[in-house]
């Protein structure tokens, strides 16, 4: 089987220049070390080769030259929403947890 790579370098790059995509992917990469630390389906071997390489491509992101226009968006941070919602009252009818 042909082991897939990420690139990193085009990754970081990427996120540098947008504060909103950052910040949603670093949210979801550190989210995701935490639950693959505690899942029981992986053994310690797996678990740390997971982790390990999450670690790499956050260092890697936080490395990056941000974009002047990303420190700027990043000094306002997550008070102001950088997302469009994608569940509205169009979209889901009366479902969904924009009624929440």
């Amino acid at each position: 089987m042909r082991q897939r790579r990420i690139d990193m370098r085009y990754v970081a790059s990427l996120l540098a220049k947008d504060w909103g995509l950052c910040y949603t992917v670093t949210t979801n990469l550190n989210g995701l070390c935490k639950a693959a630390s505690e899942m029981a389906e992986l053994n310690e071997t797996e678990k740390t080769d997971m982790t390990s390489k999450i670690s790499k491509l956050l260092e890697r992101i936080e490395s990056e030259p941000k974009a002047t226009g990303w420190k700027m968006r990043s000094t306002i941070g997550a008070k102001k929403r950088w997302y469009e919602l994608v569940e509205t009252s169009q979209t889901v009818g009366e479902f969904g947890i924009w009624r929440l």
